[in-house]
């Protein structure tokens, strides 16, 4: 829809801030591994580039995989 220009950045953010809400309710639902067992992995966002919400996405799904993530931020 973002590029239909149905929608517009600002609804792109407000879903993002309702998705970060929606996972920070999930969140502690979610299955825990053991700390021993899980492995570690660092993930960041290139320099310049403001998009980090599918970087976010990817850390959340490793997460929930059993990973120990990092993250660099932006």
């Amino acid at each position: 829809l973002y590029d239909a220009e149905e929608y517009f950045v600002t609804d792109v953010l407000l879903c993002s801030d309702a998705m970060y809400a929606g996972l920070d309710v999930l969140r502690p639902h979610l299955e825990n591994t053991d700390d021993q067992t899980k492995k570690k992995a660092v993930i960041g966002v290139v320099e310049g580039d403001t998009h980090d919400i599918g970087k976010n996405l990817v850390k959340i799904m490793m997460e929930t995989a059993g990973f120990e993530m990092y993250d660099l931020g932006r």
